[in-house]
């Protein structure tokens, strides 16, 4: 899929670098070029018409396989009174749009495309949509990709104006730059074994050193309001709505639906030990677009909940699922790390971390209940046990 550098136009945002299709071409574009611009088109008439829910872009082999997929989830504010608009500074659609182009960015970095490798972009309408309403080069399909595949779970990031709200995901674990930060934490060893060599090592390796003065756990990203409204927890299996930041599917837990988007996700990853109220939480999702949390934190966020369901099981069942396992391999050995760092689990080598299933694991009671109080905020000892 190897496109003439004269069709593209190098730019940059913010420090970030990006392409775009070249405006001053002279030439005709290429045809691959044309098509996705039609493309542009119709997607653009949907979003001015609050058409247009979801955008899937696939992209396949020769077989017509998937390789990759992308999805693009798309809301829009069309209530006259409320006031969302008011609370999205262009500082803040600025850090957005530059935090969601750095992961595009380096998520290229990671795969080469195969010339032979082609596009396919589908679309998927609101409610209420004209039953009739084709946007420009598109139309129905009887068998469309996105009814076939598995739904994309690794957030890119999310893009919020105020009047849209945009949150991108994809098939492949983003690279991000707080994964990138973790990663130089894991190789400038905390012996200081990795020698200085310039300036930039100097400075990860600053910030390195102000993380490990934290707290082991920042629970301040995740909010939890007394205000008493619609949400409410359950009690199911593999709910077909699920999406918690953990991406993780348990045969058995209690969930909460997001007050905002409706989906659903697991009480433990948010520092919840009881279905005892309703609340008004918000899932990750839907804090990072409101501006309550950073995208920077989402690493440790998302550590931190694996770190709570570790406690939340065997707090429970007294042994720790084996459902944990389907975490990557870099999840797994950040949050083995952190476990032994609190002296949760006995002392492991790094080999000895990754070879490690979670249902095989030591746990220590006292240090475990010790870690309990402090990552669920909701625990009453006057209530039964769970």
């Amino acid at each position: 899929m190897n496109v003439d550098e004269s069709e593209l136009e190098s730019r940059e945002y913010e420090g970030v670098p990006y392409f775009v299709i070249n405006p001053k071409s002279k030439k005709p574009y290429d045809p691959r070029i044309s098509q996705f611009l039609s493309w542009l088109k119709g997607i653009k008439d949907a979003i001015n018409k609050n058409y247009l829910k979801v955008i899937y872009l696939f992209l396949l082999n020769p077989e017509k396989d998937i390789l990759e997929s992308y999805t693009l989830k798309f809301k829009y504010n069309t209530d006259p009174n409320n006031n969302t608009p008011d609370r999205k500074t262009p500082d803040y659609v600025k850090e957005c749009t530059k935090t969601l182009l750095a992961a595009i960015s380096l998520l290229s970095e990671q795969r080469k495309v195969n010339e032979d490798s082609s596009i396919s972009i589908e679309l998927q309408y609101n409610n209420g949509t004209p039953a009739d309403y084709e946007p420009h080069n598109f139309g129905a399909s009887s068998n469309a990709y996105c009814r076939r595949f598995s739904q994309n779970t690794h957030l890119l990031g999310i893009l919020s104006t105020g009047y849209h709200n945009l949150k991108a995901f994809c098939s492949q674990r983003p690279k991000t730059p707080a994964l990138s930060l973790m990663e130089t934490e894991d190789t400038l060893s905390h012996k200081g074994k990795r020698k200085i060599t310039n300036n930039d090592d100097e400075e990860r390796a600053e910030k390195i050193k102000k993380l490990e003065h934290h707290n082991l756990f920042d629970t301040s990203g995740i909010t939890l309001s007394d205000q008493e409204t619609a949400s409410s927890f359950f009690h199911v299996n593999n709910e077909e709505n699920e999406h918690c930041i953990c991406e993780i599917k348990f045969s058995h837990v209690d969930l909460f639906k997001c007050a905002e988007c409706l989906h659903f996700c697991h009480i433990p990853c948010y520092g919840l030990l009881y279905r005892k109220k309703s609340a008004n939480i918000l899932c990750v999702d839907c804090e990072l677009a409101n501006g309550t949390i950073a995208a920077e934190n989402l690493v440790d966020i998302k550590i931190t909940a694996y770190v709570r369901l570790v406690l939340y099981f065997y707090k429970k069942t007294g042994r720790v699922p084996k459902e944990l396992d389907g975490m990557t391999d870099e999840d797994k050995y950040a949050t083995f790390r952190k476990l032994k760092r609190c002296k949760i689990i006995p002392k492991m080598s790094k080999k000895e971390m990754h070879k490690c299933k979670f249902e095989e694991i030591k746990v220590n009671e006292d240090e475990a209940n010790a870690t309990l109080s402090l990552l669920f905020p909701d625990k009453d000892p006057d209530s039964a046990a769970l």
